[in-house]
């Protein structure tokens, strides 16, 4: 059995992993050439689980430091959780939502969201991330941790199949009630955060269970066993497309590059600094990055391939640059959510 006061590095390589996923799916945008079967293969590659993962990771993390967040008050762990979330969420959404009322009071884009609508209306869109799309995953996670005490009750169960009968529970219960809540909380254009909480605690609980695996010597050898049943399950998913078995895809992408990174930690180094810095690179690389790396790019077509690529590679590594840059401005890692520069194992996006 683990100690659960390990460095967890391989947890890092698997955020770098994810983060450069988010950044394809917002480059989707911006290489429309793409043909029809080569975006169908890029989508299901990037955007089955890049957020998937940030949940489960998160739900793994407390897991694992289930003592040291139960020794303190629940009040402590939230106000902690605001500090790590909705502080920068509050920033960059006001950010966000400023730079969309100033390019559209200057003309600088084409259709107006904010110019023309009543303050309700802005205050909702802001909420909804209509502004600033990636921000919605802040204020999910933090909504999942309100529910902390109970998910510490699973996560501490004598019994693993306990963690494992809830989260089968738990994504039976979403899988029936989703279209309810997303009728109720649907915001036109946006990402409601609520509704997207709901979304994400399945995978948190999904997190909950690896852990206990981890903890218990569960992952060792399953990577061979993970990569025969992935693969099998492709092939039975060409054949046979359903609901059923996009969740059962999903859960097996999901759990075998949560594995492998597991395995192969030594090999995925190169990510670590990525890995490090997933907050920063998730607040800035959409709108300014994104769009100015794409611009400059599209200036020099090679192929809508190659193009793609260039454009998500050196979006990631500029943003890498600037929240580095950034870091080290005096207080600005507050905006980053961190009172200091956490170790390793505490980052938790």
């Amino acid at each position: 059995m683990r100690s659960s006061n390990s460095r967890l590095l391989f947890l890092d390589r698997l955020r770098a992993i994810a983060i450069i996923m988010v950044v394809c799916v917002h480059t989707f945008a911006y290489t429309a050439e793409l043909s029809e079967h080569t975006l169908s293969i890029l989508k299901f590659i990037v955007l089955t689980i890049a957020v998937p993962i940030f949940f489960m990771v998160d739900g793994f993390l407390l897991s694992q430091n289930q003592k040291k967040i139960a020794s303190i008050t629940y009040m402590s762990y939230i106000k902690f959780s605001a500090t790590r979330l909705v502080v920068p969420w509050v920033a960059f959404t006001v950010a966000y939502t400023l730079l969309r009322y100033l390019s559209e009071q200057y003309n600088i884009v084409n259709n107006n969201l904010i110019i023309g609508e009543s303050f309700t209306e802005v205050v909702v869109n802001s909420y909804a991330a209509v502004y600033s799309s990636q921000l919605y995953f802040l204020l999910s996670l933090f909504f999942i941790r309100l529910l902390s005490p109970l998910i510490l009750l699973i996560a501490g169960a004598k019994k693993i199949y306990v963690s494992a009968i809830t989260f089968v529970f738990y994504l039976i219960l979403y899988s029936l009630i989703k279209t309810d809540i997303n009728y109720i909380l649907h915001v036109e254009g946006g990402q409601e955060p609520l509704l997207h909480a709901f979304w994400g605690l399945q995978f948190y609980l999904f997190g909950v269970v690896a852990n206990r695996l981890y903890v218990e010597g569960g992952l060792e050898n399953a990577l061979p066993l993970l990569s025969l049943l992935f693969m099998v399950l492709i092939i039975v998913f060409l054949k046979i497309e359903s609901i059923f078995m996009n969740i059962v895809i999903q859960y097996s992408y999901l759990a075998w590059l949560f594995v492998l990174c597991f395995k192969l930690e030594a090999v995925l180094s190169a990510f670590q600094m990525i890995g490090e810095n997933t907050m920063g690179i998730y607040l800035l690389h959409v709108p300014i990055v994104l769009n100015g790396v794409a611009l400059v790019v599209s200036g020099i077509m090679i192929s809508p391939e190659i193009n793609f690529l260039l454009i998500a590679s050196i979006t990631t590594l500029l943003s890498l640059v600037i929240t580095l840059v950034i870091r080290k401005v005096p207080y600005a890692h507050f905006l980053f959510g961190e009172r200091e520069r956490k170790s390793t194992a505490e980052c938790k996006l």
